[in-house]
């Protein structure tokens, strides 16, 4: 069977004729397109689709509004993951891959069993920057990149990660079709974050494949759709995901450190006159147990009643302490002086 690779266009006409010109040179796997204009102003659409109406490899669907990252990806998920394709390939479209991505991580799924597969996803911009390489759970609640912005000549050998960043990963159908694909509460930013440790919870395996290199124009997405209600959704998100997936027993144990790292964020966010931040960090917090709430009870029924987790003790030993990152992110926001996303992207 072919692999299906979905790529979704959203006003980025130039940099997606770049994405789909490197995946159309992809080697040694039967692949199909499914690139996708998720309501484009400029006529991106129909300029996509006259651009490649003679390619028999890619077909373009246009919806008419903006649906956001998840629920794009999910009106053609819940199509493939009826068809008989063993897996499923997602792609950002400001992404730029090697000729051996896909080959090689389908072959990671197979040698390391698993049903999850990043690539090694490298700055577009500085290729001896590492963007992703999947998912890491702290034990404050956060799944976050692993090894960003560190040297891109590390980790050369497959690893066992917390699942795939859906800017270039590779999901079992199977997998999909037993956990569900992405909950409609997200909509572009922390949908591959909670599906994947829904994934880990429901005893599914996710893996880096170090050969699969992808190159990612870091911060091209993300600048169209950042502000400070994106930061605060981001945040939200983090929230309604660790409530509704996790067992009482990891919330109970976790639970300390997750008291211990809300003060101290506060303390440091009052001594720096981080006013900003500090009414996005509470505001985040009375979102969730005020407006989400019910639907985290909900949720969270639904998942517990439909899946067989792992044990709440092989999830606290798959999470990371939270002291070492955030001393190392302190060290390089406030000692180093660089920029967060809020001020890159968002600003005060």
């Amino acid at each position: 069977m072919k692999v299906p690779v979905i790529i979704i266009n959203w006003n980025g006409y130039q940099d997606t004729l770049e994405c789909l010109n490197s995946v159309l040179k992809t080697e040694d796997v039967d692949f199909i397109i499914y690139l996708i204009d998720n309501g484009s102003e400029n006529d991106e659409g129909n300029r996509l689709t006259t651009e490649f109406e003679l390619e028999h490899r890619i077909i373009v669907w246009q919806f008419s509004e903006n649906l956001g990252f998840a629920k794009a990806n999910n009106v053609v998920l819940k199509e493939l993951i009826q068809s008989n394709h063993n897996y499923v390939a997602l792609l950002n479209n400001d992404t730029i891959v090697d000729p051996q991505w896909l080959v090689q991580m389908l072959q990671t799924a197979d040698e390391m069993n698993a049903q999850m597969i990043s690539a090694k996803l490298l700055n577009y911009f500085n290729q001896n920057q590492i963007d992703n390489l999947g998912h890491q759970m702290l034990n404050t609640g956060e799944i976050i990149p692993i090894a960003h912005q560190e040297d891109s000549s590390q980790y050369d050998q497959p690893i066992i990660n917390f699942g795939s960043c859906a800017g270039a990963t590779l999901y079992s159908a199977n997998m999909l079709k037993t956990i569900g694909i992405f909950d409609p509460f997200f909509s572009t930013g922390y949908e591959d974050a909670e599906l994947g440790a829904r994934a880990i919870l429901a005893g599914y395996r996710s893996a880096l494949s170090p050969a699969a290199i992808v190159y990612h124009k870091m911060g091209r997405s993300v600048k169209k759709v950042f502000s400070q209600e994106y930061a605060l959704m981001i945040q939200s998100a983090i929230w309604y995901t660790y409530f509704k997936l996790m067992p009482l027993g990891v919330i109970i144990a976790s639970l300390p450190f997750i008291l211990l790292k809300q003060l101290m964020l506060s303390l440091i966010n009052i001594v720096f006159g981080r006013w900003y931040y500090l009414s996005i960090q509470w505001k985040a917090i009375h979102v969730t147990f005020t407006k989400h709430r019910k639907l985290i009870l909900s949720g969270r029924k639904n998942f517990f009643n439909s899946v067989d987790t792992i044990s709440s003790l092989q999830i606290l030993s798959k999470q990371r302490f939270f002291l070492l990152f955030d001393i190392k992110r302190f060290y390089r926001i406030f000692i180093r002086r660089k920029k967060s996303a809020l001020d890159q992207y968002g600003g005060e």
